[in-house]
């Protein structure tokens, strides 16, 4: 059975969106262009070792509801887990 791997995934014009929701997260780059070079990688190397990638575009304004809606900082880790939600909740992110 393959493992399926949720992959957060944002449009150009809603990345600066994201970042203005969590201006000090390292996690995301100051770039759409660097993030999607990086995201593009890792989803790459995932699908290397055997998992099934589903892109989750989420949008910024949905997203600062549900964050805001259920209490939790709009982080990475957010970003997963609604993405995850998104997804009908059938994987988790990968490390």
């Amino acid at each position: 059975m393959t493992s399926k791997y949720i992959s957060v995934w944002f449009r150009r014009e809603d990345y600066y969106a994201f970042k203005k929701l969590a201006p000090s997260d390292e996690d995301l780059p100051r770039t759409f262009d660097q993030w999607f070079d990086m995201a593009s990688k890792r989803n790459a190397s995932l699908a290397a070792r055997g998992f099934e990638i589903e892109r989750v575009l989420i949008d910024p304004q949905e997203f600062a509801v549900w964050a805001q809606s259920a209490g939790v900082k709009p982080d990475r880790i957010a970003r997963e887990g609604f993405a995850i939600r998104k997804a009908g909740g059938s994987a988790k992110p990968a490390a």
